[in-house]
């Protein structure tokens, strides 16, 4: 799995524990759970492989949306 990501994995995971991090902080005395929020190693391949195919369908999206203006903007 490695070998076929955009984004190393040790990066990856350190993201998605920071935004854990914040949501915890962010529902303070709310929250029930006082401990680290734990990931398995499964949910964190499935998230970062959705996560970096939506990211190349918006560039794609963005690709084509700015050749296909240009292209217009010439004639």
């Amino acid at each position: 799995m490695d070998d076929s990501v955009l984004i190393p994995k040790k990066r990856f995971v350190a993201v998605v524990r920071e935004i854990a991090y914040l949501i915890k902080e962010e529902w303070g005395a709310t929250s029930h759970f006082d401990g680290e929020w734990r990931w398995e190693a499964d949910a964190l391949v499935a998230l970062q492989s959705m996560t970096e195919h939506i990211i190349i369908m918006f560039f794609e999206m963005w690709y084509a949306f700015f050749r296909f203006s240009i292209v217009e903007g010439l004639h």
